[in-house]
């Protein structure tokens, strides 16, 4: 028999360490480890409620849907939203199975009894993953809308070669721009890269967080250290992955001062790379790529099988591989009236919005040329 226990307590949610974490490991990923979500939940938890569904077949944990429950603005209107436990700074997020589809079918129908609630999100789905192939199938079974939109597509590289033939397979105008940068740096003085795993943590990030101060994306207020729940985030995180051996921390000095740095976290032999920043004074000497090119070298000695390199299809990333790790959002409508509203603004609306904002913004580019 298939029943449902949910988490709302927090210490609850602490005592589920070891059967979590043994769930995890049927299919493992890192962003799914109880440490992350704690990490998270410690650090952004704030003017959020645990959700968490647990599925269980005659006492066995089979499924866990990792939720929170909040009331916010969607698209400028206000609702009672049932979503993954992240944000920006989760690559990913997925539910937790022995039997995906038992669990997934007990998560519609307890949605459907439990009705109190406008929305579900559910962001930054590996297409890979049968997840949202099912989460259509139950939703439609069962009347519910549902849409599926593309997410975040993230350079992931494949290592399964040597570094001297996969350098030699890249273009020589890609080697010679490193060449440029590695000899441009140099002019300025002694680079020096550390490698931090478990020793030093807590100097090592007051060096990132001082990085994260001086670089540009703190005039956005998106960097490292723009936010305490970022800063938080990325201590509790560190301090838990380093105790699981799991925590790599790069940092580029130049005559002893730290300029760049990437914050990564090594598990099953796959490197993620979730922050990478450096001081804007530096800009033009390229720091950020000198140091991701000492990394990227350094990942073939090191029995390493994947690197991946997170967040969106940037450049500096796609030089290195054009593989990509796709991912989707998915989008649930509870069946009442303002959720069907809020799903024509969603399906219809916006993408109306952005068709208009294109053709305009191509309009005003073909005037200023004529």
């Amino acid at each position: 028999m298939l029943v449902i226990e949910k988490i709302v307590d927090f210490n609850q949610f602490l005592s589920l360490e070891r059967e979590w974490n043994t769930l995890e490991q049927k299919n493992p990923n890192v962003f799914l480890r109880h440490e992350w979500f704690k990490s998270w939940w410690m650090a952004y938890g704030n003017h959020k409620k645990l959700w968490i569904l647990l599925v269980k077949e005659n006492n066995e944990l089979i499924g866990i849907a990792p939720l929170m429950l909040s009331k916010t603005l969607f698209r400028f209107f206000p609702v009672r939203r049932i979503e993954f436990i992240k944000n920006d700074e989760s690559p990913r997020c997925d539910f937790l199975y022995k039997d995906r589809e038992k669990t997934i079918k007990k998560i519609i129908d307890y949605l459907i009894s439990y009705n109190k609630w406008d929305l579900v999100t559910l962001e930054g789905i590996p297409e890979d993953s049968k997840t949202p192939e099912l989460l259509k199938r139950y939703c439609s079974e069962r009347k519910l809308d549902i849409l599926i939109k593309p997410s975040l597509n993230s350079p992931f590289l494949n290592i399964n070669t040597d570094w001297k033939t996969f350098y030699k397979s890249k273009t020589q105008r890609f080697k010679k721009r490193l060449r440029y940068n590695k000899n441009k740096i140099k002019k300025l003085g002694q680079i020096t890269i550390d490698h931090i795993t478990n020793n030093n943590i807590e100097k090592a990030l007051s060096e990132v967080f001082y990085i994260g101060h001086k670089s540009w994306k703190e005039q956005i207020k998106k960097s490292i250290s723009s936010t305490n729940e970022n800063k938080k985030f990325f201590f509790y995180l560190a301090n838990e992955a380093s105790l699981k051996e799991w925590l790599s921390l790069w940092i580029l000095r130049i005559e002893g001062k730290p300029v760049a740095f990437e914050y990564h976290l090594k598990y099953k032999n796959i490197v993620h790379a979730l922050r990478a920043e450096f001081d804007e004074h530096y800009e033009k000497y390229s720091p950020g790529s000198v140091l991701d090119a000492y990394i990227v070298e350094q990942l073939f000695s090191k029995n390493i099988k994947g690197y991946d390199m997170g967040g969106s299809a940037d450049a500096y990333k796609t030089h290195w591989t054009s593989c990509l790790k796709l991912h989707v959002n998915v989008f649930i409508f509870n069946k009442k009236l303002y959720s069907k509203f809020i799903k024509s603004i969603e399906s219809k609306m916006i993408p109306f919005l952005k068709k208009n904002r294109i053709v305009k913004t191509i309009r005003n580019y073909i005037s200023r040329q004529g």
